[in-house]
């Protein structure tokens, strides 16, 4: 439900978008590094793997009401390979039990700790949010 660039690679810079969730479920949010295949150690064991420094904060609103933070930094998320190339899920989240269904909700992705290197390496770099498989 949403799919766009996004700008690691500088301290306080903020990204702005709006979504609605139509459906009942998980939806997971995370990182697509469209340049992947530069490299590929981020991709290894835990202990061997690319260490990013990219802290992010991310903040959903509606009607400019907080309902829902998060918190997102070093080990905190989860290397993925998919067709489309591969990325970092950030976390998951279940509507309607955290953030309502069939309202406008504004998504505030902030970068508190940048990772240039990251951005370099295996970027440019597209924030997503999807609703996760019924399966």
């Amino acid at each position: 439900i949403v799919n766009n660039d996004l700008d690691i690679s500088k301290e306080g810079e903020s990204k702005t978008f709006e979504l609605s969730h139509k459906y009942d479920r998980a939806y997971i949010s995370g990182l697509i590094l469209t340049g992947f295949g530069k490299g590929n150690n981020f991709f290894e064991s835990r202990t061997k793997r690319y260490k990013t420094t990219l802290h992010l904060e991310i903040s959903f609103y509606a009607d400019d009401i907080l309902l829902l933070k998060k918190s997102v930094q070093n080990d905190d998320y989860t290397p993925f390979l998919a067709k489309y190339g591969g990325g970092m899920h950030l976390f998951y989240y279940k509507c309607p039990n955290e953030l309502p269904l069939n309202k406008k909700i504004v998504c505030v992705v902030r970068v508190i700790k940048p990772d240039k290197q990251l951005q370099d390496t295996y970027g440019p770099v597209r924030f997503f949010i999807a609703k996760m498989s019924d399966k």
